[in-house]
This record gives structure tokens, C-alpha cells and sequence, in this order.
């Protein structure tokens, strides 16, 4: 049985902050589950994280606060959080000030998910998401799903919610002809299970979705075995989600930002025997894409570090 771990990056929105819309499933035999979740919480604790969750977003930025704090590296980890707080506290203390109620809001949101990470620096913060992805990228028997939307390319405004209908629907498709070919070569084997964060807009959404197919008799949800509504869960003491997360971001940015380093250590769980992108649907309507990945899928030749 496979446990498909589901999150997403950017914001389904159209021309909302993110050009794209990236919806992940991270599949994991459950029978790996147990291993691989301790490989992850022993990375999370080199780094101070063992209670942490992972927002690769929040982990990724730079924190300005920090370049503030003389000798800021050399400091140690207990001294940096305390310096890192003491500088937030007189940012906020000075928007306020201002009367800048909506940035002061926007702060104390910032400051709050990132919190967590705040003992690190940006050089140790980006050397502990390489090494989870490189964890991620070396699980032979995981398998990663995802569907990449170019919100850019549509030629309607369509709403935030029939945007991520689109991406799951087809990330479901994904997962299900996984399954279907591991049930053929392994029958009894091919069952699998969805598992989201506990989003309550979310979790209706897709629990929605999949009754209307199980009540459809819809033979692809039959034949794809999957079990049920989706699972869902607290993704701060799911460190898979986590993972899932971490997943999406690196997809998103190599799509928006042309960032392949996270994207290159999971990039092996994508593939499949004869498409090194099997796993992945970079959806560009009504345009032609020079991507990497929409070049190999039509057979082009082109550089890796493109």
C-alpha cells in the first residue's frame, strides 16, 4: 500500500503573487514509512529542528533582522534567537509606530512562521533544506507526483477553486495509473491512500471531489484502488507533509525562478523508466513551452542545468 502525501505551492489565485500553481503527491510505501520519517527527524536535528515544522518558503528567505546583528554566524545558536528577537521586537515595535496596521499584521504572521528557523542562517537554513531533498531524492522506492499550472497561460480567468479541481484531478490521474501498474506486476499491491494537511477549505474541497467519483461509479478510482475520502492530518507532526512541501516548493521555483538545485536532488523520484519527468505535468495551455521539462517530454534534447 502506498501513502500519497499531498500539499501545494503558490497560490491558485490568477494573477495572484505566483505565476504558477504546483500541486504535489509524495508516495511512500507505508511499510518505508516508519524508516523514512526517522532519516528525516535525524536531518531536523543536526540543524536544531526536531520539533520544527518545515515551511520551505518561510526557510528559504532571507531574514533582514539578521544582517543586523553584528558577528550574526559567529554568535551561538541560543544567542542568535535571542538577537533575532530582540530585532524583530523593535520592527515591530516601529511599524506600529507608524500606524502601519496592515504591514504590522503582516509581520507578526512572518515572524510567527518563521520563528522556528531563527537560530539558523541563511547558509545553514539552505544547507539543511539540500540535504532533506537529497534524503527525499535517495528514497528508491518513493515515488513523487505533481502537476505544475501556469496560471499565465490560461485563456480564461478561471476561479481559485476550479483551478486546484484541475491540478488534483489530474495529479489523482497520475497517482492512480501508478497504482494500476504496480497492482498489474504485484496484484494485491497496488493500493493507495491520499494524505493532506488539515486545511478545512481543503480538506472539503477534495473530500467533495472524491465522493462525487466514488459515487460515480468512476472505473478509474476502481481500477486505481484508491481507498476512501482522503486522509487528513496536522501536517506540524507529519514530517511526510513536510516533505511534500518542501517538494513543491522546489518544482514551483525551477518552473518560476529557474532554481534547480532542490529540484535536481528530488528530480529521481519523478522518473519513470523511459520519461525522466514521468511523474510530471507542467500544464501550458494555448502556448509552446521551452522548459526543460515540456522540451524532454517532446523529445528534445537539452541541457540538464537548463
Amino acid at each position: 500500500m502506498y501513502l500519497c502525501y499531498l500539499d501545494e505551492s503558490g497560490t491558485p489565485e490568477i494573477g495572484a503573487q505566483t505565476s504558477h500553481f504546483v500541486l504535489v503527491g509524495l508516495a511512500i510505501p507505508a511499510a518505508s514509512w516508519q524508516a523514512n520519517d526517522r532519516q528525516i527527524d535525524a536531518i531536523k536535528d543536526r540543524h536544531g529542528l526536531k520539533e520544527a515544522e518545515i515551511h520551505t518558503g518561510y526557510m528559504a528567505r532571507r531574514y533582514p533582522e539578521q544582517d543586523r546583528v553584528p558577528g550574526f554566524a559567529a554568535l551561538s545558536r541560543d544567542d542568535r534567537r535571542l538577537a533575532t528577537s530582540r530585532e524583530r521586537e523593535k520592527e515591530l515595535i516601529r511599524t506600529a509606530a507608524l500606524k502601519r496596521g496592515d504591514r504590522l499584521k503582516a509581520l507578526k504572521t512572518l515572524y510567527r512562521k518563521n520563528a522556528d528557523y531563527q537560530h539558523l542562517t541563511l547558509s545553514e537554513r539552505q544547507s539543511a533544506l539540500r540535504e532533506l531533498a537529497g534524503e527525499i531524492g535517495a528514497w528508491t522506492d518513493a515515488r513523487l507526483f505533481c502537476v505544475a499550472m501556469d496560471k499565465r497561460t490560461l485563456t480564461t480567468r478561471p476561479a481559485a477553486e476550479e483551478v486546484f479541481r484541475t491540478a488534483f484531478g489530474r495529479l489523482r490521474v497520475l497517482f492512480q495509473n501508478f497504482l494500476v501498474a504496480v497492482e498489474s506486476a504485484a496484484p494485491g499491491k497496488g493500493m493507495g491512500m491520499l494524505i493532506e494537511d488539515n486545511n478545512e477549505t481543503v480538506a472539503k474541497k477534495i473530500t467533495s471531489f472524491m465522493r462525487r467519483l466514488h459515487e460515480s461509479g468512476d472505473t478509474s478510482v476502481e481500477r486505481g484502488m484508491l481507498i476512501e475520502t482522503p486522509l487528513f492530518v496536522d501536517s506540524s507532526l507529519t514530517s511526510m507533509v513536510q516533505m511534500a512541501d518542501l517538494c513543491a516548493y522546489a518544482i514551483r521555483r525551477s518552473f518560476e525562478n529557474g532554481e534547480v538545485e532542490l529540484f535536481n536532488s528530488i528530480a529521481p523520484r519523478i522518473a519513470g523508466s523511459h520519461d525522466p519527468f514521468l511523474g510530471l505535468e507542467h500544464v501550458v495551455l494555448h502556448s509552446t513551452c521551452g522548459c526543460r521539462v515540456c522540451s524532454v517530454k517532446r523529445g528534445v534534447r537539452q541541457s540538464p542545468s537548463s
